[in-house]
């Protein structure tokens, strides 16, 4: 069961990191914990406010159709009949790279042909991140996936990479 909401979460995270939406935070307050926890606010509050916050805008745009509350809040559902109705996502932050000139070129070119995307990033960091399920019923292990912190107009976001 973990694996079908790690894989949905990363599957959101997919759809999202491609675009996003503008916000009033600065690039400085906008570090990976803070877009780490707003991962963990749409996964365990069904919060679609952070799916405009965490991800680029265009990435926003296009996955719009795809994401919504209900399916966030059937996911979260999912998951208090596995883990128990005081389950927990939380994460690790673990070993981070910067990407090359190369990396960075292939995925501005994967976002612009995977989800129109009119902006490039300028600069992106791949950081190993482990996600954890707790709840009273059970607890899984840590699954470690790889996020991409990108900046886009000079705005900090997450992306799959």
């Amino acid at each position: 069961m973990k694996n079908k909401i790690i894989f949905g979460l990363l599957v959101i995270v997919s759809i999202f990191a491609i675009s996003g939406c503008s916000s009033k935070d600065t690039s400085k307050e906008r570090t990976i914990e803070y877009l780490l926890d707003r991962y963990v606010d749409i996964y365990s509050k069904a919060d679609m406010s952070a799916i405009e916050d965490m991800f680029p805008p265009f990435y926003v745009e296009y996955s719009k159709d795809y994401i919504t509350k209900e399916k966030l809040e059937k996911d979260r559902n999912k998951a208090k009949e596995v883990y128990g109705d005081d389950f927990e996502v939380t994460y690790k932050v673990g070993n981070s790279v910067k990407m090359t000139d190369d990396e960075l070129e292939k995925l501005n070119n994967d976002m612009i042909n995977n989800y129109n995307a009119k902006e490039k990033a300028t600069e992106c960091y791949k950081y190993e991140v482990s996600i954890i399920f707790k709840g009273s019923k059970k607890e899984d292990p840590d699954a470690m996936t790889t996020m991409g912190y990108c900046k886009y107009n000079d705005t900090w976001y997450l992306v799959k990479v």
